[in-house]
């Protein structure tokens, strides 16, 4: 039988599913605003580096605004994804990271 897709699997209590969904909602918005700046980043430097105005100094200026754009956002999802960890009871911290353990021998193998 095929597995649901993994964001509709339950993992845990009604009350979980409920404040992990709040908890991605809220990020949304901010996500997508978040890769909207970084695409528009890219494609200026995209059209920096075709353009008879190239300098090193913008392209750096791009590349440092890109990075730290980057950086925020996956700040923003560590953030999110322990604020989602935080309420894992004992139990299912204990599967995760069974789980975590076998992807990571996996990969070692």
């Amino acid at each position: 039988m095929a597995q649901p897709p993994r964001h509709q699997r339950r993992v845990g209590s009604e009350e979980q599913s409920d404040k992990i969904f709040e908890l991605l909602h809220a990020q949304r918005p901010i996500m997508r605003a978040k890769g909207k700046e970084i695409h528009k980043s890219h494609q200026e430097l995209h059209n920096l580096v075709l353009s008879d105005n190239f300098t090193e100094a913008q392209a750096k200026e791009l590349t440092a605004t890109t990075a730290k754009l980057g950086a925020e956002l996956m700040l923003m999802m560590a953030t999110t994804h322990n604020q989602i960890y935080q309420l894992l009871t004992p139990e299912q911290r204990k599967k995760l990271a069974e789980r975590q353990s076998r992807l990571t021998k996996g990969a070692a193998d």
